[in-house]
């Protein structure tokens, strides 16, 4: 029987579809074509490039041989990690790819080409992706990553094999923290409500990270009925400034990597698309990861408010911030149930707008100045 491949040790809570793949590996019965899909944050993308690592590593995905540590940085010359141009994965993306399935492969016998947001593709580009699946070349191999399975069209979704990635349950994911990474149970049942499940993010909160914003936002939430127009103008610079300093800095060291790569790759056909490939994804990762982050902030305080909706209803046990349990009952004898739905609905507002692409340091002075206005948050 073969081992399971160290490559999958990163994966939590998805046994199913690792041994699925487990099992093809084994057999030697790679497809052509596989569909991911499930919630975002549940561990597809790494699950892919795992799979990839497992099969194309020497050591059958050590994760920290040559291979592995270009497959994970997306600078394999046979393992292409391809991303939306902007809103949509375009014809001329597509007819990229095809141009790239019709070369050998450089380093091995198979090439490999992960497609994040696979549901984005245009009617057009779609249409043209099927040609490639209708007559698959040998030696090649799509996965095609969604978070929206229902977009994609159907005879797509029956030229490729689909594997489902579920949602963990939130008791797997304190049971990980703690017996895995060493998280007290405290901390590790924080974690796991204020990260909503999602394994990455309460890892990261279990280790710490981030906790001092959440801090800082908490204390602002509850701050809100007392603070001036400059006092709330300044924290959200201060927000702000967090968020995009650090993201600079990772951009710049982004940049010198992807430098770096292209010199690796100059004498190899696939140079200038691993440089197209590896740019597209850095100019979309950091924009998610700025969006994100913003995001998280408006979910933190849309934390705050649901917490003390469902302790003035009598249902404290749903509380999200446990460490913030005494707080929060003692504001919910003044902020109604109802005043407290309607900062939750000033902070969907402003998610609308982040997600409209509106400036997220605006959309967040304008949530606080929204609350403020309104009797709502008033003492």
């Amino acid at each position: 029987m073969v081992q399971l491949s160290p490559a999958f040790r990163g994966v939590v809570g998805q046994g199913r579809s690792i041994g699925w793949l487990h099992r093809a590996i084994g057999a030697g019965a790679i497809a052509h074509a596989y569909i991911f899909e499930g919630p975002a944050g549940v561990g597809k993308h790494t699950t892919a490039k795992a799979f990839v690592k497992a099969i194309m590593c020497k050591a059958s995905g050590c994760g920290h041989c040559h291979d592995c540590i270009r497959i994970e940085r997306g600078t394999h010359a046979d393992a292409f990690q391809i991303v939306p141009d902007g809103v949509t994965l375009g014809i001329e993306q597509i007819r990229e790819i095809q141009h790239q399935v019709m070369l050998k492969p450089v380093e091995g016998s198979r090439k490999f080409f992960i497609l994040d947001e696979a549901e984005s593709m245009t009617t057009q580009a779609a249409n043209a992706f099927l040609k490639t699946l209708e007559e698959p070349p040998p030696g090649v191999t799509f996965i095609l990553v969604t978070s929206n399975v229902h977009a994609m069209l159907p005879t797509i979704l029956s030229r490729a094999q689909r594997l489902s990635f579920n949602p963990i349950p939130p008791a797997d994911v304190s049971a990980l923290l703690q017996q895995r990474f060493g998280v007290d149970r405290d901390q590790a049942e924080l974690a796991t409500r204020v990260g909503s499940g999602v394994v990455g993010k309460a890892l990261a909160l279990g280790r710490g990270e981030g906790m001092e914003r959440r801090k800082e936002i908490l204390a602002l939430a509850a701050d809100l009925p007392v603070l001036d127009s400059l006092d709330l103008m300044s924290s959200v610079e201060g927000i702000a400034s967090g968020i995009k300093k650090p993201l600079a800095e990772a951009k710049a060291a982004r940049k010198k990597e992807t430098q770096d790569s292209r010199e690796t790759a100059v004498s190899s056909s696939h140079a200038s698309f691993i440089a197209r490939t590896l740019e597209q994804r850095a100019k979309r990762e950091f924009a998610q990861r700025e969006r994100q982050q913003f995001e998280d902030v408006l979910s933190t305080f849309e934390s705050w408010f649901r917490d003390i909706m469902v302790t003035a209803e009598g249902v404290p046990e749903l509380v999200m911030n446990l460490d913030r349990s005494e707080e929060i009952r003692r504001r919910s004898e003044y902020l109604t149930s109802e005043q407290a739905v309607g900062c939750i609905e000033a902070v969907e507002r402003a998610r609308r707008m982040i997600r409209r692409n509106v400036n997220p340091q605006l959309a967040l002075e304008a949530m606080l100045f929204d609350m403020q206005e309104c009797d709502k948050c008033s003492v």
